[in-house]
């Protein structure tokens, strides 16, 4: 799973963890107690609503910095654009281990020794449901995990990239899994806690109006405060930052150690994959992130060079 996980990072692993333990590519018969050693791991703790998909399952959460990859013989990697995704650390060094690397980010910077990369799929959920029905894998065990990264990382089919084809899959996996189950432990199972830094982030939030977009910027104290419910403000972006009137996008700052991450989302089909890669990260044209390193220790200085940055973005999309 990546840096900070949801529910297409989460579904994608347990999914594709499924299919290693107990089915063959070659037979496509069920393997039960097959020698295969599968363990899922993720650089920082999954979200209390998101855990209902790794009962029974072996994960772990891991520091790369010490995880040792010389037990294993390969590392499969699922919904991240480049390492430092993976790994959660902003400069980290790749692990001298064979990876595999499964995504539907156009920015995936095809860090992997064998990349499949699917830019227009709705999620990797969808990527990888092609991918079991290509082998003929039974999608009957696989279907709570795909259904659940599909309908988180289209927020609820809210996103345009949900298109016809989503559905079909969609309606596929609705045979076997629990749509209302899923909705109510993504949608209506928020903690406490990212209720309160919800709070703080509306609370600081402002409305550009000349150059049409939102913003809020938030503390590492107060993220501290709460216990560092970093998916707070991904949450939040998705409910807010992207459906005010009179504005194009919008975008969340968090200050963690050294860096301040950033949530963006667009409103009205303004691509903000390119300010994410204009600032150093990725991902959708709807939906996008980057990190961005604190200048001279100065949290005040870097986020006015953010929001100069995005302001120029800004007068070059007006709608």
């Amino acid at each position: 799973m990546h840096h900070n996980p949801d529910a297409d990072s989460v579904g994608s692993a347990v999914a594709i963890a499924r299919v290693l333990k107990y089915f063959s590519p070659t037979s496509h018969e069920a393997t039960l107690g097959a020698s295969k050693e599968v363990k899922i791991i993720s650089p920082t703790e999954v979200p209390k609503n998101l855990q209902f998909l790794l009962e029974n399952e072996n994960y772990e959460v891991i520091d790369f910095g010490k995880f040792d990859t010389r037990e294993y013989d390969l590392f499969i990697t699922l919904d991240s654009s480049s390492w430092s995704r993976v790994s959660g650390q902003h400069k980290a060094k790749k692990p001298e281990i064979s990876i595999i690397n499964i995504d539907h980010h156009v920015s995936n910077q095809r860090f992997g020794d064998l990349n499949l990369v699917v830019a227009d799929a709705a999620a990797n959920c969808e990527v990888l449901y092609f991918l079991f029905e290509d082998w003929e894998v039974p999608i009957e065990p696989l279907a709570e995990p795909l259904l659940a990264g599909i309908i988180g990382d289209t927020g609820a089919f809210r996103f345009p990239e949900a298109d016809q084809k989503t559905f079909e899959v969609v309606g596929e996996l609705m045979k076997y899994a629990d749509k209302n189950k899923i909705i109510f432990n993504l949608y209506q199972s928020f903690e406490e806690s990212h209720i309160m830094v919800w709070k703080e982030i509306i609370d600081n939030l402002n409305i550009d109006h000349e150059c049409k977009f939102v913003y809020s910027f938030i503390r590492k104290q107060i993220l501290e405060q709460y216990g560092k419910p970093f998916n707070a403000k991904s949450e939040l972006a998705d409910m807010i930052f992207q459906s005010i009137s009179g504005t194009n996008f919008g975008l969340v700052g968090a200050q963690d150690e050294g860096y301040i991450s950033i949530s963006f989302r667009s409103r009205t089909g303004v691509d903000v994959s390119k300010l994410a890669e204009s600032l150093g990260g990725g991902g959708h044209a709807w939906a996008s992130a980057a990190r961005v390193d604190i200048l001279d220790d100065s949290y005040e200085a870097t986020t006015e060079k953010v929001l100069a940055m995005v302001r120029e973005f800004a007068k070059t999309v007006q709608k």
